[in-house]
């Protein structure tokens, strides 16, 4: 077991329930070619006006990073590929933690190395 050298530890909290939420991607991963629309411009001003046409914020498992400056996906070390998002931790919800200021966290792991984890945070 390896031991944390930090003076002091977060209490444990158990997840014991997930609620389905609407989750949309933001702009950046909308237009990188993974979703095709004939009408992708159309679809994210629709999105965008309905108040939609982004990742929902606060801490979640799967869907869409909540990107707070820009998209920042990870890269595996050994393989050079790009990481898939997995967990999203936001600052001060279920964590007694603020990533700098209005921080949001994210966890990522590589498609290719199930040795490989990525951990970034961002705040505005």
């Amino acid at each position: 077991m390896i031991e944390p050298r930090i003076e002091e530890l977060f209490p444990e909290n158990r997840i014991e329930l997930w609620q389905a939420q609407d989750d949309f991607p933001g702009y950046e991963d909308f237009f990188e070619g993974d979703i095709e629309h004939p009408l992708e411009d159309e679809v994210y001003d629709m999105l965008e006006e309905s108040g939609r046409c982004r990742p929902a914020e606060g801490d979640k498992l799967f869907g869409w990073p909540y990107w707070v400056q820009s998209q920042e996906y990870p890269f595996d070390r050994q393989t050079g590929t790009r990481m898939e998002f997995l967990f999203q931790v936001d600052y001060e919800t279920n964590l007694p933690h603020m990533f700098g200021e209005s921080g949001v966290a994210h966890l990522c792991i590589s498609p290719d190395n199930p040795d490989e984890l990525g951990f970034a945070w961002a705040c505005c």
